[in-house]
């Protein structure tokens, strides 16, 4: 494991077994670094294993096969001090929080099962957090309940939870998407300030572009259980080189851009228990030729690159299909 790194994982798989059924494989054979210091996004459509990869770097999540390593050591060495370094944000904050609980008891949750006794030094903590987490004064909320705030100011209670513990690292799994729109750019700019002020890694799951041209460093694009494209944020969304990393960009939203202009994705996602054979992305594809449903690309191991065979310096011969 490099010196740089937080995370590695090592061609991870997680498959679930149904019974007679054939499994679904959630994640299919992934590497990934995530660095210390960096905000890594992983970038997807819904169902394509964002999620699930998450839940495994936090021990949520047994591999059914590969490795992951977390600070040089397996993932489940300690799992008690990874969930004290490493703490995830849910999408849905009204559902991370406990509606009988009071905002200051949640907040000191986490610290109680870490054994910080109760007293002046665990409300101090506590407070601190609500502080940096854009609640200010902390005694005008820590009484109260969570039906009595807004989205913004419960998603922004989880993010002190989180922050009491003095993590690391957060997990932060698309941690705006069940917000109002006019809300969201308030808690992303928390983020980006939390990353300076606490010197945290981050690790943002997200489907919106946008969002992760505005805060990461590097960009990770998954595809059915699988990193299909990864570089630098401006390498990955400002010259693509996987037609599905494409085809993302195409659909979001710009001002100059009409709708008539986009190239939209053609079907939804294959099931994860039917993956196609060659190139997952295959049947989608609108520059798929004869070798893609044969072959399978895989990325390269390098800084920079893509699981396309295109974009691996491919000729397209000249019997390639035109389109699909």
């Amino acid at each position: 494991m490099s010196a740089e790194a937080l995370y590695e994982a090592r061609d991870l798989h997680i498959t679930y077994r149904r019974g007679r059924r054939p499994p679904v494989r959630a994640v299919d054979g992934v590497d990934l670094v995530w660095r210390r210091g960096e905000t890594l996004g992983l970038v997807g459509e819904s169902g394509c294993g964002k999620s699930t990869l998450a839940r495994a770097l936090l021990g949520l999540e047994s591999p059914s096969a590969g490795s992951i390593e977390f600070d040089g050591q397996p993932v489940d060495h300690d799992l008690r001090a990874l969930r004290r370094r490493v703490q995830l944000i849910f999408q849905d904050p009204y559902q991370s929080l406990n509606p009988r609980r009071t905002v200051g008891a949640q907040v000191q949750e986490g610290l109680s099962a870490i054994g910080v006794p109760a007293g002046e030094e665990r409300v101090r903590r506590g407070v601190a957090a609500l502080h940096d987490a854009g609640l200010s004064p902390a005694d005008r909320f820590w009484r109260r309940y969570p039906h009595e705030l807004s989205g913004g100011q419960r998603q922004r209670v989880v993010i002190a939870a989180a922050l009491a513990l003095e993590p690391e690292a957060l997990v932060c799994d698309e941690p705006v998407s069940a917000l109002d729109v006019s809300v969201r750019t308030q808690v992303l700019r928390l983020l980006v300030e939390l990353r300076t002020t606490r010197a945290l890694s981050m690790l943002l799951i997200t489907h919106d572009v946008g969002m992760a041209w505005s805060l990461c460093d590097r960009v990770a694009v998954m595809y059915l259980g699988r990193i299909v494209e990864l570089g630098t944020t401006e390498q990955v969304l400002g010259d693509p080189q996987h037609p599905y990393t494409k085809a993302l960009l195409a659909v979001a939203p710009k001002v100059e851009q009409r709708t008539s202009a986009r190239q939209l994705l053609r079907g939804e996602p294959p099931d994860a228990a039917a993956i196609p054979s060659g190139c997952r992305f295959h049947p989608r594809c609108p520059v798929a030729f004869d070798r893609c449903p044969v072959d399978d690309p895989h990325l390269p191991d390098s800084e920079r690159g893509a699981a396309c065979w295109l974009a691996s310096g491919v000729e397209r011969p000249a019997a390639a299909q035109a389109s699909r």
